[in-house]
């Protein structure tokens, strides 16, 4: 689009946020190079523009005229008349002068095609997709566009209203330019490169956007997602690009370590970059107190790593002399290291610094001397504790009372002086959390598998009616393969723990066909009782930003599941196979499938199992609950009806 060189440029800018009062001088220089280059673009853009356009236009060869010819065919007299089954048909030369000429052919009846039925799609998914805060607040924002919008049966005003949008839809919100940014990023290379203005200078006078605001926003991150619009102006110059990328400096590893940091997801039982399941957020590293000091280091048992190593030296080797002491980049990777390892040897620290460990271990002592440790809070007996008591231990029915915390970081014990959030919660401390892994609220595991006199039990333990003795089954979990003795996942051989199918994710065949109500799952195989048959998946988000019943209830579909107090899982958008499973109540003795809300690798997620053992081909039904129905009966029930009939204990949460 042509923009007038009369606009003011500075309409289309961005604040910067910046601290600080602009200089009037650099913000006037702004303002010139700015207004110069916008000219420059849209003077240039005009022509650019019009024979662009031209040179859509197609260009048809000049070619001699030719008669068009009629098709190889030559139709008999008797072709006048239709014979039965046949259909008359005129073929006209509109080139030519020649009379139309009629021609028959077979006439072919066929049966009326039905349209096929209206679905939704629904994305095929096997994990849970959590929805993070800024997709949440973003879908809550704004309306990204009209839900029916070719139904007339839908209320699209009461959906709008209903949903209480705070912003305007986004098709009428202001999108950015790339023209725009183009000239923005142009004056901004011109004021940098020329007039010798640093980015931050350019940042504070608030009249471009911000360049950089962290390694994944800002105007040079922007522009460097997408191919650069080269124009004449620009080439002329040929001034050298301006770097994008934003990282700390090179010799700050704390920072660097910061920066990645939150790339990555914060259960320790995933190692998936950018992970889309679990949206807790990474915490920044903060440094830990060492617990021990140079001397018991220097005394622990271990090989030498090599010749020199600083354990085959006597007591005075804190004198060593360091030749790399003056090496500022060497020494704030050791400071940055020791923050984050204390108590590491100073045989490993020494393949990450490449320095030799004697010399890491004379500058530990310097960094941390023995009369500034102080060794950890020795516990009373256990016989002398108090008793914990943790509210999270329940069963698998009552998961709709229970909220799952974030995970506790603080410094010290999990005490109230701490501020420890699972303290205050009556919860088991997780592998998320950043307090000590000796830590007495952590959740112990089971001891199903210890070892007796006879040696370990070759029989099933875990999840078997006949033990009931098992921790984690009474608690709703699943057993830990790094706590409990049953091996939990990582007993492949004999397969002991009946209670960690979810982590095996070994499911029952099933098939999707029509069945009762719709489509319906169905077994593929012979399924034996108490068989694990998939996992329910779908979008995770908290229930009090639930917007699309408005959308469940027009469609008369609702494939919402209850997970905990605060977040329900959406198999609507995404989902699989088990989103299928049609509803038989209970008590008819048809039910054939029950679900399960346990706690996994410290994430709650939800499961199917078979009731009962079921036949080749025979459909699959679980009981919705009470909850569901009387939100389809009533249709309108609101999110804070259904969210107090959850905290009143009913079973079943099917939504």
């Amino acid at each position: 689009m042509d923009v007038p060189l009369s606009e003011d440029p500075e309409e289309h800018t961005e604040a910067s946020g910046t601290p600080g009062a602009p200089d009037p001088t650099a913000a006037e220089q702004v303002r010139v190079i700015y207004r110069e280059v916008w000219e420059e673009f849209y003077a240039w853009e005009a022509g650019h523009t019009s024979h662009q356009i031209s040179s859509l236009a197609a260009r048809r060869p000049v070619r001699p005229a030719a008669r068009r010819k009629l098709p190889d065919f030559e139709p008999s007299p008797q072709a006048t008349l239709a014979a039965p089954g046949y259909a008359t048909i005129t073929v006209s030369d509109f080139e030519g002068n020649e009379e139309p000429v009629v021609a028959s052919c077979p006439t072919i009846i066929i049966d009326t095609l039905s349209p096929h039925p209206l679905y939704e799609a629904c994305t095929l998914s096997q994990q849970l997709i959590g929805l993070r805060e800024d997709e949440i607040y973003s879908e809550l924002q704004a309306l990204r566009f009209i839900p029916y919008a070719d139904d007339p049966t839908f209320d699209h005003a009461w959906y709008i209203c209903l949903a209480a949008f705070e912003d305007e839809p986004l098709w009428q919100q202001k999108s950015t330019d790339p023209d725009e940014e183009t000239i923005q990023h142009e004056a901004m290379r011109r004021l940098h490169i020329c007039d010798g203005m640093s980015l931050a200078e350019i940042d504070k006078t608030g009249i471009l956007p911000p360049s950089r605001v962290t390694n994944e926003s800002g105007l040079l991150w922007r522009l460097s997602q997408r191919d650069a619009l080269s124009w004449p102006a620009q080439r002329i110059l040929d001034l050298p690009h301006l770097d994008v990328r934003f990282e700390p400096l090179w010799d700050d590893l704390r920072e660097r370590l910061n920066t990645v940091w939150p790339y990555f997801c914060p259960n320790p039982s995933c190692t998936t970059a950018y992970c889309i399941t679990h949206t807790t957020v990474n915490l920044p590293i903060l440094p830990s107190r060492p617990q021990k000091i140079s001397t018991e280091i220097h005394s622990q048992p271990g090989r030498p790593c090599c010749s020199e190593c600083f354990r085959k030296a006597g007591d005075d080797l804190e004198f060593t002399e360091v030749a790399w002491a003056e090496d500022a980049v060497a020494m704030n990777n050791f400071r940055a290291l020791l923050d984050l390892m204390p108590d590491a040897a100073p045989c490993d620290l020494a393949v990450i610094l490449r320095k030799p460990c004697r010399e890491i271990y004379a500058l530990r002592c310097t960094h941390f001397p023995d009369d500034e440790i102080y060794p950890p809070e020795k516990l009373s007996h256990p016989s002398r504790l108090p008793q914990l008591s943790f509210k999270n231990e329940q069963s698998r029915d009552d998961h709709e009372r229970f909220e799952t915390p974030q995970p506790c970081h603080h410094e010290g014990p999990c005490t109230v002086s701490s501020g420890c959030q699972c303290y205050a919660n009556s919860v088991h401390c997780s592998r998320n959390c950043r307090c000590s892994v000796d830590c007495r609220r952590r959740w112990p595991g089971c001891r199903c598998g210890k070892r007796g006199k006879t040696g370990r039990s070759t029989k099933p333990l875990c999840g078997v009616k006949a033990h009931n003795a098992c921790k984690c089954v009474k608690a709703g979990r699943e057993c830990d393969p790094d706590l409990c003795t049953c091996l939990g996942a990582r007993d492949t051989k004999y397969k002991l723990c009946r209670n960690s199918d979810m982590q095996r994710n070994n499911p029952a065949r099933l098939e999707i066909k029509f069945g009762t109500v719709g489509l319906g799952a169905f077994a593929a195989e012979r399924i034996s009782r108490n068989r694990y048959l998939g996992e329910y998946t779908g979008e995770t988000y908290p229930i009090d930003s639930d917007h699309r019943e408005p959308l469940r209830i027009h469609a008369d579909r609702n494939y919402s599941f209850t997970l905990d107090k605060g977040y329900l899982i959406d198999g609507g958008p995404v989902g699989n196979e088990t989103r299928y499973f049609n509803h038989e109540d209970t008590l008819s003795g048809n039910c054939n499938v029950e679900a399960r809300v346990l706690f996994v690798n410290n994430s709650r997620r939800i499961g199917f199992w078979t009731s009962k053992p079921i036949s080749v081909g025979q459909e699959l039904f679980f009981d919705y609950g009470e909850i569901y129905w009387r939100a389809h009966r009533g249709k309108k029930i609101s999110a804070a009806t259904r969210t107090h009939a959850e905290e009143s204990g009913l079973q079943n949460s099917r939504r």
